[in-house]
């Protein structure tokens, strides 16, 4: 109900074509739904968008209020009154959304709803893109109206509005035979291929969306709910409203969106992009410079969440990945399934530097039992972007202080999460030694690795039978301190098999907790947590820790880059532009800094260092 123009249905049929309803199965249970039970609306559910604004872009003439929405007697009553309002507009009504509170992208979504119907009356129950902003207004963010009735009319109509080129919109009319007699049920179903709208289990309205055609590429993207009962506008088309329909009233019983049965099957793993979850609390989609690009999911405060419906094969470890980004002081993450009632842990992390510069961090979880779950992924606290998450299973935790083979390397008390052990005072050369480590499948593996570095971090590799097959190395950066732990990894090819799985020190100064072997999803992002992680020239800083002089040892294509110095809060303390010279930095005080470089058509790079 945003800007309608019922003109080009005909050209985009043409274009598009329709098809019969297909047949889909869906949960029993709804993944988010508002019953209304209580005995006012549900903030955490529902938002308004008040006053007349002029005309809500369709030249209406009610000025919406919060009032003018009431909660009883488990249902919702909408309601438009002749009404003046501030000395202008002499109807009032109530506009309500889920935007910015719940959103969704596929599945079903239904309400029950009873109609008030008069001349210049116009209820509606629908649906606008979650990315809708300034720089993207409508209808690039595109319009879903699952049911919209006006006048005293006998039919339903069924819209999207979309961009191409410009507004279109494709539109279906569905006939009920007797609409004032009680309560209709308005269905959408909406999957990567078709939107098709029902009333009363009766479908009417089906509309193509695979592959974008005819620019629909809006409609595979995440979408709030909207109720409302306008007055007037370019829709009734009326010169003026019968008012002895009114006060008149829009009843709605209850609204549900429920998954689709089949679920993604994690064999052996499966990614998960955060801005096509199943439903979603809070947070907001935007463009992302990871690698893939595409967007992420941002804005995210505490208690927000994403859900997503999972297959889990069987029940044990899982690898859970996360990949975030802060531009403040970090966040904790955790998951669950089923709305919490299995709790799988929580994963803190500090800041990237940035709200672009990516990271990924992980955890190993347990699920107690096989079966398809709603997963969630949900915010302890907030100030962080994600853009995907990845469950991989049959990843191999291996614990170094629980080394088959140990040479030089001292077992010491660990303050990283879990406690334990870690295995310290590495010096090159030493090494560890797993035996009987079986690879089940020939392909991609991710080797992490868990580290910390009081100096400036060092290099390990991993190798397979005594080094007779080498896997390459990894570069450890320096931490802040011996137990200030960081994951860094290699993805690497194995050929099936089971081998001694060695891990060496090509240089020492670090120390290292456990070692982790995941099976790396094909075609899928598959850089894990580093420091820096971000791909361009190589650029090391030195001496780390400093004292009152940072050196970059940096290619001459960074001349002129951007620089700038933040702490371990986010704060920036420092900015300048990269001459070649070192950096004065005897003015900081001790702790943990990270340094950002900016070149022209570069990646942005981050480093960190720790002043002494």
């Amino acid at each position: 109900m945003n800007k309608r123009f019922r003109t080009g249905s005909a050209l985009v049929l043409a274009v598009l074509g329709t098809v019969a309803a297909q047949g889909q199965t869906y949960k029993a249970t709804p993944v988010w739904a508002d019953e209304f039970n209580g005995t006012t609306v549900n903030t955490a559910n529902w938002n308004f968008d008040t006053g007349n604004n002029g005309g809500w872009g369709n030249h209406e003439w009610e000025n919406y209020q919060v009032a003018n929405a009431t909660v009883g007697g488990g249902v919702l009553a909408i309601t438009a009154r002749k009404e003046y309002l501030n000395g202008s507009w002499q109807y009032t009504s109530a506009r309500m959304k889920t935007r910015n509170l719940q959103d969704f992208r596929f599945g079903k979504v239904e309400a029950r709803i009873k109609m008030p119907l008069g001349r210049g009356l116009w209820p509606g129950f629908w649906m606008l893109g979650s990315n809708e902003t300034a720089a993207r207004p409508w209808p690039l963010c595109g319009e879903i109206d699952i049911m919209e009735h006006v006048n005293a009319d006998n039919v339903t109509h069924a819209t999207e509005h979309w961009d191409n080129g410009g507004h279109v919109q494709y539109g279906t009319t569905g006939t009920i035979p007797a609409p004032t007699d009680g309560y209709h049920t308005y269905t959408l179903t909406w999957d990567t291929n078709y939107i098709h709208t029902f009333v009363d289990g009766v479908g009417y309205h089906d509309f193509k969306i695979a592959g974008g055609v005819g620019s629909t590429e809006e409609f595979q993207k995440r979408f709030y709910i909207l109720l409302n009962l306008a007055v007037g506008g370019d829709f009734p088309n009326v010169t003026s409203i019968d008012e002895s329909k009114l006060p008149g009233t829009m009843y709605v019983d209850y609204v549900r969106v429920y998954e689709e049965a089949t679920a993604p099957v994690v064999n052996p793993a499966v990614l998960l992009e955060a801005e096509n979850a199943n439903a979603g609390h809070g947070m907001l989609a935007e463009a992302t410079t990871d690698a893939g690009g595409g967007e992420n999911m941002g804005y995210i405060d505490a208690g927000d969440y994403l859900k997503f419906n999972v297959n889990f094969p069987a029940p044990g470890s899982y690898n859970i990945e996360y990949r975030v980004a802060s531009g403040g002081t970090g966040g904790t993450i955790s998951c669950d399934l089923n709305g919490g009632a299995t709790a799988l842990g929580s994963t803190s992390f500090g800041g990237t530097g940035g709200w672009q510069n990516w990271t990924t961090v992980s955890k190993v979880v347990t699920v107690p039992a096989a079966g398809t779950y709603d997963f969630g992924v949900f915010a302890q606290t907030g100030g962080f972007n994600l853009n995907w998450v990845r469950i991989s299973k049959g990843s191999v935790l291996l614990q170094a202080e629980n080394a088959n083979v140990n040479n030089g390397m001292v077992a010491e008390a660990c303050s990283d999460a879990g406690g334990g052990q870690d295995m310290g005072y590495v010096d090159a050369g030493d090494y560890l030694v797993f035996n009987q480590v079986t690879f089940p499948t020939s392909g991609s593996y991710v080797i992490e690795y868990r580290v910390a570095s009081g100096v400036g971090g060092g290099t390990v590799s991993s190798d397979l039978n005594a080094g007779s097959i080498q896997l390459g190395s990894t570069t450890i950066p320096g931490t802040g301190s011996w137990q200030n732990w960081t994951t860094v990894s290699r993805t690497v090819n194995v050929n099936a098999g089971t081998y001694n799985f060695g891990v060496f020190a090509q240089t020492g100064g670090w120390n290292i907790n456990w070692v982790r072997i995941s099976k790396a999803v094909s075609g899928a992002r598959e850089t894990l947590a580093t420091t820096s992680s971000n791909s361009g020239p190589a650029l090391v800083l030195y001496p780390n820790p400093a004292t009152d002089r940072l050196a970059l040892d940096a290619p001459a294509s960074l001349l002129g880059a951007a620089l700038r110095i933040t702490d371990i809060t986010g704060r920036q303390v420092w900015a300048g532009t990269y001459t070649g010279a070192a950096l004065d930095v005897a003015a900081l005080r001790p702790g943990l800094y990270t340094l950002a470089v900016a070149a022209p058509n570069q990646p942005v790079l981050v480093r960190r260092f720790s002043k002494e």
